[in-house]
């Protein structure tokens, strides 16, 4: 049996793993860009009346500042052949992706006979949970995700420059759709410079007019996104440009902290300063071999180009933000990849004899990224979970603004009743823009008036549970205690760290949640968010995830003013349970 063969059927291990943890705790829900980029383009391309032209251009409609070209394709096929929308495989799909890069990279490892056992240290890697958003949110899943891996699919296909034509031709369409499929698809038309200089001159020619070609299309009829700023104004903002830029080459470091440490931004960019100028001395060192075909640092290289334009255009896009915006998880994959390409050089460093030791600090990276990332990943399903739950009750996104004189308004109330009635998606999707909140509510309305998605059993049953009523004449004031439970006048406050509040996560939905009943016994529901692992619990016991503390905030920007009681309701295995219910209190005010 090929040795690399037995050392990948190790590799597959945390493969399996990651994998098998999406079965356990993914679900089928939509979030936030989902309803404009999934739900509005499916309900538009099969229900407008619009010319075939029209729809085959509606594939690469502008969302934010992306096309997203291959989302819209795989969107409209699944519709196609399910006759309804299923979130759970279309982030399946875009998960994948991460089992399609380790396949790049176990074939460049053979390719220039790296040592085998490369192979391990790269896979635990690669299947780490800092990029959770790439997994359970679908449009960042087949965004982010899939953009990573054509442009390493391009690079990887061009290094094979044996091919000639055939592989120059199929890069060609392989980076043509990372173009139209996110942002910085773009890049990889730079990043390939390394890679096109070993083919004829007509070749290279074409390489880069058809990028300058295909980037033109892309900016032709592009509207800038509002709710974007303009690269010049943060020209000058160097703290934050060099913090960003650094924060990011360091930022899988962060996966070794809790979120929210004090020590998370310090020390990742420290490491960020360190690997960055390790790659700028190993391929200065290295540049003779740029021209010996039978080493890789061209596709080393071209890998680096594309992750220094991704952070330089990131660092200067975000240069007056936040470097805690650096450890969001959709930008994760990036900053795995960096780590990826670090491990492509090992073989190479004066101290390659320690695969043991290499290998073993991999696997605690691995380890301390699931563990470190439970509370994210339970908050955010949680989250979902509460919102489509809300959506299919209200069939709208409850969300006020301000008129002139300070008042709240609705301006978002869905109108559209007919499917072939709902736009093709917006370009500027911002809860700021009415216009924006009231796209997504009527897509909302359509699609569960007439199921182009529906809740899952699970979900359905939950829904069931959740909106028994309680509503109870006994009024309250807006500051009262329900254990730790509070309340004012503009947001609802809850907190049960007094009480040291404690949960078995065995799925996605498991968690508690806080419903609000009015009336009418019309429902609003919010998860609640964790605050700590139960690590004494976790530590003994891995049948689910151990979480205790509960604290967070409902704006009442969420709700109509009224009179409503709050329930809160504990979910385990899916069995909803209610652990308690407020006196009727006054919302009136955002």
């Amino acid at each position: 049996m090929d040795k690399y063969f037995k050392y990948l059927l190790v590799a597959l291990i945390p493969c399996v793993f990651y994998y098998g943890f999406y079965f356990k705790y993914g679900i089928n829900a939509p979030f936030a860009d989902d309803w404009s980029v999934i739900v509005g383009l499916v309900i538009h391309f099969f229900h407008a009346q619009e010319s075939f032209l029209d729809k085959f251009l509606l594939l690469f409609a502008q969302c934010n500042e992306h096309r997203e070209l291959f989302l819209s394709i795989i969107s409209v096929t699944q519709f196609a052949i399910l006759g309804h929308i299923n979130f759970f495989y279309l982030n399946l799909i875009g998960g994948l992706s991460s089992l399609g890069i380790l396949i790049i990279l176990y074939k460049i490892l053979k390719r220039y006979r790296h040592p085998e056992w490369l192979i391990i240290p790269i896979s635990f890697t690669l299947f780490n949970l800092s990029y959770f958003h790439n997994l359970y949110w679908p449009v960042s899943a087949i965004q982010h995700n899939v953009v990573v891996f054509l442009i390493v699919s391009t690079l990887c296909v061009l290094d094979y420059s044996q091919g000639g034509i055939k592989s120059f031709l199929l890069a060609t369409f392989i980076a043509f759709v990372a173009l139209f499929s996110s942002g910085n698809g773009f890049i990889v038309y730079i990043a390939a410079t390394p890679l096109i200089f070993r083919y004829l001159k007509v070749y290279r020619i074409l390489w880069f007019f058809s990028g300058a070609f295909f980037f033109l299309l892309y900016i032709f009829n592009y509207d800038h996104p509002v709710q974007r700023g303009n690269f010049l104004s943060n020209i000058f903002l160097f703290k934050g440009i060099l913090g960003n830029f650094f924060a990011y080459w360091g930022a899988f470091a962060s996966s070794f902290f809790e979120s929210g440490s004090a020590w998370i931004e310090p020390v990742c960019i420290a490491i960020g300063v360190l690997v960055f100028f390790t790659f700028l001395y190993k391929f200065w060192i290295n540049r003779k071999d740029f021209f010996q075909d039978q080493k890789d640092y061209r596709f080393k290289l071209s890998l680096f180009i594309f992750l220094l334009c991704t952070v330089g255009i990131y660092s200067l896009a975000r240069a007056n933000m936040p470097i805690s915006n650096v450890f969001e998880s959709r930008y994760a994959i990036n900053t795995t990849l960096i780590l990826l390409l670090y491990i492509l050089f090992f073989d190479s460093f004066i101290y390659r004899k320690l695969k043991v030791a290499i290998i073993g600090g991999i696997v605690s990276f691995f380890f301390f990224s699931y563990v470190n990332h439970l509370i994210d990943l339970v908050n955010f399903t949680n989250m979902t979970s509460g919102s489509v739950i809300k959506h299919s009750i209200q069939k709208r996104e409850h969300y006020f603004f301000r008129d002139s004189l300070n008042n709240k308004i609705d301006l978002s109330a869905p109108t559209l009743k007919k499917l072939g009635q709902l736009a093709k998606p917006i370009v500027n999707f911002t809860a700021i823009l009415p216009s924006s909140v009231k796209y997504v509510n009527d897509a909302i309305n359509l699609t569960f008036s007439h199921k182009i998605y529906s809740l899952d059993p699970d979900l359905a049953k939950i829904s069931q549970v959740i909106q028994q009523n309680k509503y109870d004449t006994l009024r309250g004031s807006n500051k009262f205690k329900l254990g730790e439970f509070e309340f004012d006048i503009n947001s609802a406050h809850f907190s049960y760290t007094g009480l040291k509040v404690k949960g078995r996560i065995l799925n996605g939905t498991d968690g508690y949640y806080l419903v609000f009943e009015n009336g009418q016994h019309q429902n609003w529901v919010f998860n609640m968010y964790w605050r700590e692992i139960d690590r004494r619990r976790q530590l003994t016991h891995w049948d689910g995830i151990y979480l205790r503390n509960l604290s967070g905030t409902v704006p009442f920007i969420y709700l109509p003013n009224d009179r409503y009681v709050a329930k809160i309701f504990k979910i385990e295995d899916g069995q909803p349970t209610l652990v308690g219910v407020t006196p009727n209190f006054s919302v009136n005010g955002m």
